[in-house]
C-alpha cells in the first residue's frame, strides 16, 4: 500500500515538474515571439514622446513669435501716436491763429 502511495506521489511530483517546464517553455517561447513587438511598441511610443515634445517646442516658439510681433505692433502705434502729438504741437507753437473762416468777396458772389 505504501509503495502505490509512494508511486502516485512521484507520478504527480513528475507531473508537476513537467507541468513547470511546459509553463517555462511557453512563457520563454511567449516572450521571444513578443519581445520584437514590444521592442518596436517601446521604440514607436518614445518615437510619439519624442514628436510630443517636438511638436510642444514649435508650438511654444510660434507663440513667443507672435507674442513679440503684437508687442512690436503695439509700440510702433505708440511710437506713431507719439509722433503725431509732437508734430501737432510743434506745428501749434511755430504758427500764430489760424483762419478759418474766409468770407467770399462782393464780387465772387457767383461761386
Amino acid at each position: 500500500m505504501q509503495e502505490l502511495i509512494d508511486q502516485a506521489n512521484k507520478l504527480t511530483d513528475n507531473n508537476r515538474e513537467n507541468l513547470n517546464n511546459r509553463r517555462q517553455k511557453i512563457c520563454q517561447l511567449y516572450q521571444r515571439e513578443n519581445l520584437p513587438r514590444a521592442w518596436k511598441n517601446g521604440r514607436s511610443r518614445r518615437r510619439t514622446v519624442d514628436n510630443m515634445v517636438a511638436n510642444k517646442a514649435i508650438i511654444e516658439k510660434k507663440r513667443e513669435k507672435q507674442a513679440f510681433f503684437a508687442r512690436e505692433t503695439h509700440l510702433m502705434i505708440k511710437q506713431i501716436e507719439y509722433a503725431k502729438k509732437q508734430h501737432q504741437q510743434q506745428l501749434g507753437e511755430q504758427s500764430g491763429n489760424a483762419l478759418t473762416y474766409y468770407p467770399l468777396k462782393h464780387t465772387k458772389w457767383y461761386i
